[in-house]
């Protein structure tokens, strides 16, 4: 027998030059006719491993001793996984004593390594006397194939140490284990010892530099490497171009895939499989095609693994007709395929088909996965259908699927947007006994979930108990405080954020400036206007809408205009925004003619156009304008009013005095009346002293809102003027027999960039004494004064 190196494969292969015994070999050649052979080396069947095996090892066999036949046997073994019959020659090479010959030790390891028994390799490894350098290339070889990479990284360094020095096949492995690791520093070392020892970076070295650089994220040093090699392969541009797509590098993965083809080389399945996720990605769904048509010219689209490709990129640029055509004409359809096409309908908005595929995909015989059920709950969510995957949960946990951090991600999603508190928490108990409590995308959602279903204090403990806090948390809790109507809170949780040196982003900007509005603290809110300039946010059409926002709700209509007339594109929010904010400070006329110049700007105004204009025409009188534009809105630009609309029309008639109107108004309009539109009404008549209506507009409201106690402090105040004190003191009764209690008054004053808050008889403010000192001397100057305030608009206290 003769060691061949194959030059095409760089692999070990036998010659047979001398069979190892008569017996064995006419065994050998009956086998011989149905084996498969190559040029310079053979493969046998398992089973004929087996038999082999027991022929060369029986007792008084002429090739017991035969190291030609024992290091054959393992090689059959090590290629055919024969573990058991591996390790049986093994015993015979103990027991026979021969077990210290290094060839023979070596294939042994390899024969271990390819059975993936890595502990039994590594025993043989640590028990040979000697070792040649193929010994420790298998060995490391073996740590790296099977993922233990540190270990084989360990062993390199030993190998350093030792008197062997690394040859050409040592680095594709060592590279290798870098890779997996994405150890970039130990691999940039290996590249720098390789070229200090002169090894070219070409063939099978080059491709697994290209490999490493790649997948360690540093797709730069991959690319340097891949321009400087003489030679490339498929192999070559496959690692390229993969790398690119794994770096988030969709364009120069098609780049480098078109400069492939122009310099003659030919795509494989794995080329196609890496270049049209890319495509996907970029939703272009033209080169996906022209790749599509490569693929038929080139005889390579029956290939399953590229027609998922073509079909997970069909389904990304939502086409949808050309993924159903890919799947239809599928012979053979894996897990893969099916999930493809259900996420595409999904998320093209499909639901019920989708629904239906789900269904049809489990009649062929195929079993859902955990990835299956996480994509129908995801996609149903971000559809809108939260009751539908929170039953999804329930169905694959019936099917015997546990969900992983992506189901209860997307379940505690849908739990938040249905206000779904007590589902909610069931999950969260789930997520306690399970251990999932740590991991920080959980956590985070589940902060989420709390803080959307109005139980901020929840979402805080989350957020205080979380075992790690990335910039998602802080702006999730910032966002439902916000949310919640707790400005201050998420000012406060701002500040903190910034002295941790937690650079905040897009979101937390949009998530604080409303906040700031909230409160009035305009001078938080210039601070975080400056902050958007200084790092470009400024541009951004969100930030700039909620800069409006805030500076008209603080008062300042100067800057709220400037920011309006600095933007480079306006949408719809900007104009209603800025409409919105020129009514409540009672600007109608410059509301109105800002309308007409968005008309004109060829800006089609919606549902909310009208609600800012019609408070617009409230705020200032504008009743006949007002009147007119509610007409205007069907008529005009079909848009039929909403209930919205008729409570701007109600404020409207109320606030000019024309309660009657306003009265006719709610009972005719076609919807049911709100508590809010009769408070509206009420509030009127306070204002134009109408007792009469105010006692009718009370019995609608109590009927409808009886625990509010504004609504009582009101009436109260109208009897009051009225001198009615028996109406008032039946008031008060009411509001004691049905347990209503008037929450106490709060202001808030913004001081040295802080925002303060005040409540009647709080005490907690740390300079409370001082405060109610210096109210006291303010109430005596203005008795000596002889000031005679107006108190007719004077809430009397209950």
């Amino acid at each position: 027998m003769r060691i061949i190196l194959c030059p095409s494969t760089k692999t070990i292969r036998l010659k047979f030059l001398y069979p190892f015994s008569i017996t064995a070999h006419r065994k050998y050649t009956q086998l011989r006719h149905e084996e498969q052979r190559c040029d310079d080396g053979f493969s046998l069947k398992a089973r004929d491993v087996t038999l082999l095996c027991k022929q060369v090892l029986s007792p008084g066999s002429t090739d017991a001793g035969n190291s030609d036949a024992l290091f054959c046997l393992l090689q059959a073994c090590a290629n055919k996984r024969a573990l058991t019959e591996g390790k049986n020659i093994h015993a015979y090479m103990l027991v026979s004593g021969i077990g210290n010959d290094v060839f023979l030790a070596t294939q042994l390891i390899g024969m271990y390594v390819n059975c993936g028994d890595l502990i039994d390799a590594r025993h043989v490894f640590d028990k040979m006397s000697k070792r040649n350098m193929y010994s420790w290339n298998v060995m490391i070889r073996g740590y790296a194939l099977h993922g233990f990479c540190e270990d084989a990284l360990i062993l390199f360094d030993e190998l350093q140490k030792s008197d062997m020095q690394p040859d050409s096949f040592t680095f594709p492995s060592v590279l290798k284990a870098c890779a997996g690791v994405s150890d970039l520093e130990q691999g940039k070392s290996i590249h720098d010892y390789m070229l200090k020892k002169e090894f070219q970076s070409d063939g099978l070295l080059g491709n697994a530099l290209v490999d490493m650089y790649a997948k360690c994220d540093s797709v730069e040093d991959a690319r340097d490497v891949f321009d400087k090699m003489s030679q490339r392969d498929i192999v070559t541009w496959n690692a390229m171009i993969v790398g690119y797509v794994r770096n988030g590098r969709y364009e120069q993965a098609v780049e480098t895939f078109s400069l492939m083809k122009s310099g003659g080389v030919r795509a494989d399945s794995i080329t196609i499989s890496g270049v049209l996720p890319a495509c996907g990605h970029l939703i272009a769904l033209k080169w996906g095609k022209e790749i599509h048509c490569h693929l038929i010219r080139n005889g390579i689209e029956s290939n399953l693994f590229v027609r998922n490709a073509l079909l997970d990129m069909y389904a990304k640029c939502q086409s949808i007709e050309d993924a159903q055509h890919v799947f239809e004409k599928m012979v053979v359809r894996d897990l893969v395929s099916w999930n493809a096409m259900i996420s595409g309908l999904a998320q093209k908005g499909y639901c019920d088909e989708a629904w239906k595929l789900f269904g049809q995909m489990q009649l062929s015989g195929v079993k859902p996965s955990l990835t299956t059920w996480n994509l129908m709950i995801a996609r149903f969510s971000q559809n809108g259908k939260h009751e539908k995957s929170l039953n999804f949960l329930h169905q694959m946990q019936l099917a015997g699927m546990n969900p992983d951090v992506a189901t209860l991600t997307s379940i505690l999603s849908a739990c938040a947007h249905r206000g779904a508190l007590q589902q909610g928490k069931c999950i969260h108990a789930y997520i306690y006994r399970r251990g999932f409590e740590i991991d920080v995308i959980v956590e985070s959602a589940l902060l989420d979930m709390y803080a959307k279903c109005g139980y901020i204090h929840n979402a805080r403990w989350v957020f205080d108990t979380m075992s790690q806090k990335d910039l998602v948390s802080w702006n999730s809790m910032i966002a439902g405080y916000a949310q919640n109507g707790h400005g201050n809170e998420a000012i406060q949780l701002l500040v903190q954020m910034q002295q941790i040196d937690l650079k905040p982003d897009l979101s937390t900007i949009v998530s604080v400036i409303p906040a700031c509005a909230h409160f009035a603290a305009m001078q938080k809110g210039k601070e975080i206007h400056n902050y958007t300039i200084r790092n470009a946010f400024d541009l951004n059409i969100l930030i700039e809408n909620a800069l409006i926002d805030m500076y008209a709700k603080c008062g300042s209509l100067e800057n709220a205009r400037r920011v309006f007339d600095s933007m480079p594109d306006k949408d719809v929010v900007s104009w209603n925004t800025m409409i919105a904010g020129y009514g409540m400070h009672g600007n109608g006329e410059t509301s109105l003619t800002l309308f007409h110049d968005m008309q004109q700007a060829s800006i089609k105004p919606n549902h909310i156009t009208f609600i800012a204009v019609l408070s617009a025409c409230s705020h200032a009188g504008l009743v006949a304008e007002g009147l007119q534009y509610f007409e205007s809105m069907s008529q005009d630009n079909s848009i039929a009013p909403t209930i919205e609309h008729y409570a701007c029309m109600v404020d409207l008639l109320g606030r000019a005095g024309h309660l009657d109107e306003a009265y006719e108004f709610v009972k005719l309009m076609p919807f049911k009346p709100t508590p809010g539109m009769w408070g509206t009404l009420l509030s009127s008549c306070k204002v134009h002293s109408n007792l009469q209506l105010a006692e009718r507009v009370a019995d609608e409201l109590f009927e409808l809102e009886a625990e509010n106690a504004g609504y009582y402090v009101l009436l109260s105040n109208i009897y009051a003027e009225a001198g009615r004190w028996e109406d008032v003191a039946s008031v008060r009764a009411r509001m004691k027999e049905y347990g209503v209690i008037k929450k106490p008054g709060c202001s808030w004053i913004e001081i040295g960039n802080k925002v303060y808050s005040f409540a009647r008889a709080d005490g907690f403010h740390p300079q409370s004494e001082e405060i109610v000192g210096m109210s006291d001397r303010v109430a005596i100057e203005i008795k000596e004064a002889e000031y005679v305030p107006d108190t007719d608009f004077v809430q009397h206290d209950m």
